[in-house]
């Protein structure tokens, strides 16, 4: 074989597998469904068993589940309502198309009842029904919970919760017993149906199918594809489905900004697109700092009698109350001797200890000197003045109008965002002005 014309068509089928087979896009199969096969939902009721004490209450329908399935037993028993560690559940499934009989699905289990815990329990065999009312598959096995319940009961009656205890699945817990029909191909066509409804993606998707196989593929609306079976594979559906599945195009997506505003998430398209703006952003914060002095003079010394002289009081910090003398006046700073050390007793200018109304020392770390609103002259002398001073702090971002130009991508348009320094919160402020300035070509989601 000429080694030359070998290495030729190895290139050429390389070639063409590199345009047949596009990188970076989806496969077909990713992105779409057949129509005919779909799945079917199935429920059923049950019991589980074995919940060490954390099953159903006195509930009607628990126990009589319990004594029905007693009886399929052959036991006859009358009543069956301190049966503690039984739960009435609910059980749910999906039932995939094409699964054959004998094939095994999972079930999810949700409590009906108060019980605390589906943990440790065991559903026992509860046949699964379709919207039908026909029977599709039988349940039963050891449940996984995702969460725990622990503690509650005894004193205090703390717990600790994790998850969701009532709720739990039962893996590969149902055996299908009955197959639902599922027939894709009909008068030698198959559809497939788009996940997401788009007239640009089901366009793409039939334009590749018809690469590789010309004039088979059809777009029927947004939704859906229409595909011939072509010559050869009129009895192989299933080899040409899996030939067209690994096809990959571009998906095309609208449009949209969706914004969270509980958790500050925003989540935009590649499409998204914006009209020549000009954005001013900018915030203005104002500091209000109290602070409050106290200038206290020096032991025993005496200044000008005068009716300010003698404003200032001692004040007790852990009653919030005046601190008065034996003969019920008010207790002057001039009237009291004060020490350096918090924990030294105050005396007055006699050399008494001051105390206060239930007869107990008051120390000098215990008070604090406040002013009176208006007072009498008390006989003069140096006093403590309390000073109250307040500094507002006024502080305005900077606010600049910075122009974006027209239809510029998604990554110019969040450079020019964050060039703003706004945070995530400011910029789906910002993303909603310009909906409302009808400036954004994006549906704007909020949620």
């Amino acid at each position: 074989m000429n080694i030359k014309l070998f290495l030729k068509s190895l290139l050429g089928v390389a070639f063409v597998t590199y345009l047949v087979f596009p990188c970076f896009g989806a496969r077909i199969k990713d992105i779409t469904n057949y129509k005919g096969a779909r799945d079917n939902q199935l429920r059923g009721y049950g019991i589980v068993t074995g919940l060490a004490g954390q099953g159903d209450g006195r509930i009607d329908y628990t126990e009589a589940a319990i004594l029905n399935s007693l009886k399929r037993l052959g036991i006859n028993v009358d009543k069956a309502d301190k049966a503690k560690n039984v739960a009435a559940v609910m059980i749910t499934s999906n039932i995939p198309a094409f699964a054959k009989e004998g094939s095994r699905i999972d079930v999810h289990v949700s409590s009906m009842g108060d019980a605390a815990s589906l943990q440790g329990g065991v559903l026992q065999q509860a046949a699964l029904l379709g919207a039908d009312g026909k029977v599709y598959a039988v349940a039963q096995g050891p449940i996984a919970v995702g969460g725990f319940l622990l503690g509650g009961g005894g004193e205090g009656d703390a717990s600790v919760q994790k998850n969701h205890p009532t709720v739990g699945i039962v893996s590969n817990g149902a055996i299908v017993e009955r197959e639902i029909p599922a027939n894709v191909v009909k008068h030698n066509h198959l559809e497939l149906l788009l996940t997401n409804h788009d007239a640009t993606s089901a366009v793409r998707i039939a334009d590749e199918i018809n690469k590789l196989f010309p004039e088979s593929a059809r777009a029927i609306d947004v939704a859906s594809v229409r595909v011939r079976l072509p010559r050869g594979f009129e009895n192989q559906p299933t080899n040409f489905q899996a030939a067209i599945g690994n096809l990959e195009i571009m998906p095309d997506t609208k449009a949209k900004i969706i914004i969270n505003e509980r958790t500050g998430t925003i989540v935009a398209t590649e499409t998204v697109r914006i009209s020549k703006v000009a954005i001013s952003h900018g915030a203005l914060s104002i500091k209000i700092d109290p602070d409050i002095q106290v200038n206290q003079p020096n032991p025993f010394t005496t200044g000008t009698s005068n009716a300010a002289s003698n404003t200032a009081i001692l004040i007790n910090t852990k009653t919030s109350s005046p601190i008065f003398d034996e003969a019920g006046q008010t207790i002057f700073v001039k009237n009291v001797v004060q020490s350096d050390s918090p924990s030294i007793p105050l005396y007055d200018l006699a050399g008494n200890l001051i105390k206060d109304n239930q007869g107990s020392l008051i120390l000098s770390g215990d008070v604090i000197a406040s002013t009176l609103a208006t007072g009498d002259d008390q006989g003069g002398g140096a006093r403590t003045v309390v000073t109250k001073e307040s500094s507002v702090d006024v502080t305005e971002g900077k606010g600049e109008f910075r122009v974006i130009n027209d239809y510029p991508t998604l990554e110019r348009l969040t450079s020019a965002l964050n060039s703003l320094g706004v945070t995530t919160r400011e910029m789906a402020s910002i993303l909603q002005s310009l909906r409302n300035a009808k400036a954004i070509q994006a549906d704007l989601i909020i949620n």
